[in-house]
């Protein structure tokens, strides 16, 4: 199944992000946030989606870095235009998730 990016928004919080994902034709809601760390003086930026996000791709782990890139663009105000494709998913992969569909 194709998995697209359908929305990013930010969230109340400043550094989390809104995320919806269609996964086949089934639409699903994430929570990614943004943080800025410094490590050797240099400052890097942590994604990390919620829970439900970490469980979903966790048999798929590219496409899950994939949406992770596109929120950390949205973060840096470049221009990302939606939808995006970013992967397939396959059955077998959601069957070991356990979702249960966002409506």
């Amino acid at each position: 199944m194709n998995v697209r990016v359908m929305l990013i928004e930010p969230s109340s919080n400043p550094k989390a992000f809104n995320v919806v994902v269609l996964i086949g034709k089934n639409p699903y809601d994430f929570t990614v946030t943004v943080e800025t760390d410094k490590i050797a003086e240099q400052e890097i930026q942590i994604t990390n989606g919620d829970d439900f996000f970490c469980q979903t791709f966790q048999f798929n782990q590219i496409v899950g870095v994939e949406i992770c890139k596109l929120v950390s663009k949205i973060y840096n105000h470049q221009v990302v235009e939606l939808p995006v494709d970013v992967g397939e998913f396959y059955s077998e992969e959601l069957e070991s998730a356990s979702l249960q569909k966002v409506s």
